[in-house]
């Protein structure tokens, strides 16, 4: 009996020395990955000295947030991603294309944020404030992420000043933030700049214009893309958005949707109260980069 336990011995001590093989070599695989000594692809440092540059666009920005009754509020940089499906809207570049999504240790699935304003309402509702006095007003700035291709001063990951405002339908508050946003660029010593006001309509005008732009659209579906011929079932006014020429020439020739005074002409009209350069474009087509409240 002894002799056999004896025998078995060195076959359980080769097996060890087998295991002790495979986990140096993994660890070796490990360790001969390159270290690469630079920034990701869409990233940038800001340098010590640029901080000047920043410094200045961050006291401009918050001093008119303050100057119009907005209040600093600071969110996460991750989010549930399915805020920003629901939010931003599926069929949009956004979700579809541009986010970076991620799957947590412990199964939740999350992304860098690609944008504020979800993230501002999610904070709004969780932290009750519906029960302040309205509108509530709040400014944020940071970092928001999209893998979207890099181009000559466009980065995957940005930075955003925001101005939201809650609680009031009032397109005064449209005027006031384009108003803002005015502001902060003269306040920055940018000359030459011309404000472009547009509108996507009230609930019921957009309804009708959607069903105009769908039959147009229909028309024409064979010169959009892949992206724009899905978008065309899920949401059709993303169509206008595309950056691709042949899916721009179809928008060019799009419908023009007829706006109410009180969705499209209010705001211009406190704009020029204020004496601000703009320039109206009359029965011009949605855009997605209007200020919404």
């Amino acid at each position: 009996m002894l002799m056999a336990k004896l025998k078995k011995m060195p076959k359980k001590n080769k097996a060890v020395s087998k295991k002790t093989k495979v986990s140096k070599k993994t660890k070796d695989t490990k360790s001969s990955e390159p270290l690469l000594m630079q920034t990701l692809r869409g990233m940038k440092d800001i340098l010590p000295e640029d901080q000047c540059y920043w410094d200045q666009v961050r006291r401009c920005s918050e001093k008119l947030a303050r100057d119009y009754g907005f209040s600093r509020i600071d969110l996460p940089l991750v989010e549930y991603s399915n805020l920003y499906v629901r939010s931003v809207g599926e069929g949009t570049d956004i979700v579809d294309k541009e986010m970076y999504n991620f799957v947590t240790r412990g199964g939740d699935k999350v992304a860098l944020r690609p944008e504020m304003t979800a993230g501002i309402c999610r904070s709004y509702i969780q932290h009750g404030m519906n029960v302040l006095s309205k509108p509530v007003k709040l400014f944020s700035c940071g970092s928001v992420y999209r893998y979207d291709r890099p181009q000559e001063g466009r980065y995957r990951e940005h930075h955003q000043v925001n101005y939201d405002a809650f609680g009031e339908l009032d397109p005064i508050l449209d005027a006031q933030v384009i108003q803002i946003a005015s502001r902060v660029v003269q306040s920055l010593g940018i000359k030459s700049v011309q404000i472009q006001v547009n509108s996507i309509g009230c609930a019921t005008c957009r309804k009708e214009y959607r069903d105009l732009l769908v039959n147009y659209l229909e028309s024409k579906k064979n010169k959009l893309c892949i992206d724009c011929k899905r978008r065309l079932e899920t949401n059709p006014l993303r169509v206008l958005d595309c950056k691709e020429d042949k899916c721009f020439q179809v928008a060019i020739g799009a419908p023009q949707e007829q706006t109410n005074d009180f969705n499209y002409g209010r705001p211009p009209k406190v704009l020029t109260q204020a004496e601000l350069e703009k320039r109206l474009q009359d029965g011009a087509k949605p855009a997605s980069g209007q200020t919404t409240v």
